[in-house]
């Protein structure tokens, strides 16, 4: 069984007020490699100073902690009124297949009896930086057994790399590919 080492590396990065979507909070981030010289690109959330979430990139460089190359402008901004990523766009979750990048974000709407409503988007990008959103709507939501939302999504290949369709499928266990899906309770 391999076993994992963490090493606290303390804050690299923070909010920075010259950028509307990383004003106020820098969080929820995903990395992937980008060399063996330790460089890795980061999808970074961050909130503008209406609270509303959005996703950024920047490059690290873990052996320097450093980071570099921070976008002026988010890679997944909001959606257009009335789709399920109008408020918020946060979690990334970045994998690479055939040359693209598919990452999943969780978006979110303003709710009136509670706070948010969200569902999982997906955005395609042929360079890891200029992504299209797949669809207006959710690739992955709320149904009847999971009826208060979706929180995040992280994908595991047994075989490191993905064999099926990059869309996730609720729960999906086959002996390629596991899916898992957090979800609101």
């Amino acid at each position: 069984m391999n076993k994992f080492y963490w090493e606290k590396l303390g804050l690299i990065l923070e909010p920075n007020l010259s950028l509307d979507w990383l004003a106020t909070w820098a969080g929820a981030s995903c990395a992937i490699p980008l060399d063996t010289e330790g460089n890795f690109r980061i999808y970074i959330t961050g909130k503008d100073i209406y609270n509303r979430s959005r996703i950024g990139t920047a490059i690290l460089n873990l052996k320097n902690i450093i980071v570099s190359e921070l976008s002026e402008n988010p890679v997944i901004d909001l959606g257009e009124r009335g789709t399920f990523d109008e408020n918020g766009t946060s979690y990334p979750f970045v994998l690479t297949k055939d040359n693209k990048y598919y990452l999943y974000y969780l978006g979110w709407v303003q709710g009136v009896q509670v706070p948010w409503y969200n569902g999982l988007g997906l955005a395609i990008s042929s360079d890891g930086i200029n992504f299209k959103k797949y669809s207006r709507a959710p690739v992955f939501e709320r149904d009847h057994s999971d009826y208060l939302g979706v929180g995040s999504m992280f994908i595991i290949s047994e075989e490191k790399k993905l064999v099926s369709s990059p869309l996730p499928k609720k729960k999906k266990k086959s002996n390629q590919v596991l899916t898992f899906v957090s979800l609101c309770v």
